[in-house]
């Protein structure tokens, strides 16, 4: 609740906000997630739409891609000098961070 009493944030707050607003609407969301280096990590939001899949980067929207993999080559592409990609279920990212309980 920090990120919307501030009214900002850096990406990983924003993919985890979106995720949240996609949940509470009923739509399945992912984060995914870049390491372009050892220290700089990149988050997103990825909200299943039907059988598509969109990619929120803040407040910009991606076009739809058909499958996980499809959205795995998006990140490819746009971010090729990432070294590892990384797409997890929302609701496993926050048993992995401890926010809930597995």
């Amino acid at each position: 609740d920090v990120f919307f009493k501030r009214g900002y944030g850096d990406c990983d707050e924003f993919a985890v906000a979106n995720c949240m607003i996609a949940e509470y609407f009923g739509y399945e969301s992912f984060i995914g997630y870049l390491i372009l280096n050892p220290v700089i990590w990149h988050y997103n939001c990825i909200m299943k739409i039907y059988d598509k899949f969109i990619v929120v980067d803040c407040f910009l929207i991606s076009e739809a891609y058909s499958s996980i993999d499809e959205t795995i080559d998006y990140y490819r592409k746009s971010w090729p000098n990432a070294y590892y990609v990384d797409i997890k279920p929302f609701k496993q990212f926050l048993q992995d961070i401890g926010i809930i309980a597995s």
